[in-house]
C-alpha cells in the first residue's frame, strides 16, 4: 500500500510543481517580456522544478523505506535530481544570465559567445575553489566512542564503516574517524554547506516576513467602491492624464537643473496615477477581496508553523533537549506512515517557501537601498529570474541539509540519508558553521519579526493607504461618501 502511495506521488507532485511554477513565472515576469524568451522561460521553470523536487523527495524517500521492502531505486532519483540543480547552478543559469544581460541589439552570434565565455569562466573558477576547498577541508573528522580498525576510505557510508571495520575499545573513550570523502561527495557537501549558510539567513527572516505580510494583507484588505465614489475617481484620473499630457510637452522645452527636477516630479506622478488606475480597476471589479480572508486564515497558519520551526530548532538543534516535531513524524511514521511524511513535507516546504519569500522581500540590497537583480511582482525580467534561480538552487541544497539535520530521526534509514552520510557536518573546519551557526537563525527571526511590527504598527495609521488614497491626498481632493 505505502509503494503504491509513493509511486502516485512521484507521479503527481512534479505535476502540480509545473503548475505553479508556470503560474509563479506569468505572476512575476515584466509585462514587456510577454511573448518573448519562451525556450529560457521553460528552463527556469524546470529549475524551480529540480529544485522543489529535492524537497519534497525526502517524505517520499523515507515512505519508501519504511516497511515493506523498497521497490523504488531511489538513490537513483536523488543522483539525477542534484546533478540537474549542480548543472542549472554552475552552467546552465550563468549562461542565461550573461545572456540578458547584454545589450538588445547585441548580435545572436556575440552573444552565445559571449554567454559561453562567461559561463566557462564561471564554471573554471567554481572548479578552482573546489580543488583548494578539498585539499583543506576534504577530510571528514568524526567523533565515535569505537576505535577505528582497517577503514575502508574508498567509502563514505559511515554507517557501513561503523558496522563492519570499527571495533569497541572503551565504551568511555571517545575517537574520531578522520577519512578523505569523494570529490563527488565533497562538491555536494560544499553546495549543500553554502545553502545552509543562506538558509539560515533568508529562511530566519522568512519566518517572521511570511506570517507577518499574510496577516496584514487581512488589515490592509481592499474596501469595495460606492459608484459615486467610482466616477469621481474616474473623472479626477481622466482630469489629470490630460494635464499631464500638458506637462510632458513643457518639460521638453525645459533644460539643465529645471528639467531634471521637473522630469523627477512628473515621473512620480506617472507613478502615482497608473497605480491609482490599476487599483481603482481591481476594485470596481472586486478584485483582491476574497484574498483578504484567505489571507488571515494563511497567516495563522504560517505563524504556528514558524513557532514549531523555533520550538525544533530551539529544544533539538541548539539545546538538544528533546526533539518534538521529530518525534510526531516518527510516531505517526509508524502506525500512519503517509501523515508522518505529509508533516515533513509541510515543514520542509514552509521552509523553502520562506526562504523565497524573504528573497522576494529582502533579496540583495546594499547601501542607500540599491536592489541587485529584484524578484518582484509583475516587475522581474529573466536575467533576475536567472540569477535568483541560481540563488534558489543553493537555498534548495541547503533547505535539505538544514531540514535532515532538525528532523535527523526522521530520516533515518532512508536514501538521502546513506546518500549523503554524517561526514557532511564533520568536514574539517566547517563542523563548526552546523555546530555554532543555527543559532543565527532563531535571533534573525526575532529581530525581522520586531523590525516589521515596528515599522507597521508604530505609524500614524496601522491601516496603509492605498494608491487611491495616495492620488486624492496628492491631489488634495476628498474622496465622496
Amino acid at each position: 500500500m505505502i509503494n503504491i502511495i509513493v509511486i502516485i506521488l512521484l507521479c503527481a507532485i512534479p505535476i502540480l510543481l509545473l503548475i505553479c511554477n508556470i503560474y509563479m513565472m506569468v505572476y512575476f515576469q515584466n509585462p514587456e517580456e510577454k511573448g518573448v524568451s519562451w525556450i529560457w522561460r521553460i528552463i527556469v521553470i524546470i529549475a524551480f522544478e529540480f529544485l522543489e523536487m529535492s524537497v519534497f523527495l525526502i517524505p517520499l524517500d523515507v515512505l519508501n523505506a519504511g516497511p515493506p521492502e523498497p521497490i523504488i531505486p531511489m538513490q537513483i532519483f536523488w543522483y539525477i535530481v542534484y546533478y540537474g540543480m549542480i548543472a542549472f547552478a554552475a552552467i546552465i543559469l550563468p549562461f542565461g544570465l550573461c545572456w540578458y544581460n547584454q545589450e538588445e541589439d547585441t548580435s545572436y552570434i556575440k552573444k552565445i559567445v559571449y554567454s559561453f565565455i562567461f559561463a566557462l569562466i564561471f564554471l573554471v573558477v567554481a572548479a578552482v575553489f573546489c580543488v583548494i576547498f578539498y585539499i583543506i577541508f576534504g577530510v571528514a573528522e568524526v567523533p565515535v566512542n569505537y576505535q577505528s580498525g582497517d577503514l575502508d576510505l574508498t567509502t563514505f557510508n559511515l554507517d557501513k564503516i561503523k558496522a563492519e571495520n570499527v571495533k569497541p575499545e572503551n565504551d568511555d573513550e571517545e575517537s574520531t574517524i578522520s577519512f578523505r570523502i569523494s570529490p563527488v561527495l565533497f562538491i555536494i557537501s560544499g553546495i549543500s554547506t553554502i545553502g545552509y549558510i543562506l538558509v539560515l539567513f533568508f529562511g530566519g527572516l522568512g519566518f517572521a516576513v511570511l506570517p507577518i505580510d499574510l496577516i496584514f494583507d487581512f488589515i490592509n484588505r481592499p474596501e469595495p467602491l460606492k459608484s459615486a465614489q467610482i466616477k469621481e475617481y474616474n473623472k479626477l484620473i481622466g482630469e489629470r492624464a490630460l494635464a499631464m499630457i500638458d506637462e510632458g510637452k513643457e518639460i521638453k522645452q525645459l533644460t539643465g537643473r529645471k528639467y531634471r527636477k521637473r522630469y523627477s516630479q512628473f515621473r512620480e506622478e506617472v507613478y502615482i496615477l497608473d497605480r491609482g488606475l490599476k487599483v481603482l480597476n481591481k476594485r470596481r471589479n472586486l478584485k483582491g477581496f476574497l484574498w483578504g480572508y484567505v489571507a488571515i486564515i494563511l497567516g495563522v497558519i504560517a505563524t504556528l508553523l514558524t513557532l514549531l520551526w523555533m520550538v525544533q530548532l530551539v529544544l533539538w538543534t541548539i539545546l538538544k533537549i528533546f526533539p518534538f516535531v521529530d518525534w510526531i513524524m516518527q510516531w505517526m511514521t509508524g502506525p500512519i506512515a503517509f501523515f508522518g511524511a505529509i508533516i515533513y513535507g509541510i515543514f520542509a516546504g514552509y521552509l523553502l517557501l520562506c526562504s523565497f519569500k524573504a528573497v522576494v522581500y529582502v533579496g540583495f540590497r546594499f547601501a542607500l537601498g540599491f536592489v541587485f537583480y529584484p524578484f518582484e511582482v509583475s516587475n522581474t525580467y529573466m536575467n533576475a529570474f536567472c540569477f535568483n534561480g541560481i540563488l534558489l538552487v543553493l537555498i534548495a541544497f541547503g533547505v535539505n541539509q538544514f531540514s535532515s539535520e532538525t528532523f535527523s530521526n526522521f530520516l533515518t534509514g532512508s536514501s538521502f540519508h546513506s546518500f549523503m552520510g554524517e561526514a557532511i557536518t564533520q568536514l574539517r573546519y566547517v563542523k563548526y558553521i552546523y555546530k555554532y551557526a543555527p543559532f543565527v537563525m532563531p535571533i534573525l527571526c526575532v529581530l525581522m519579526l520586531v523590525f516589521m511590527l515596528l515599522s507597521k504598527l508604530l505609524c500614524k495609521n496601522k491601516r496603509e493607504k492605498d494608491a487611491l488614497d495616495i492620488l486624492l491626498e496628492y491631489e488634495n481632493i476628498k474622496p465622496t461618501n
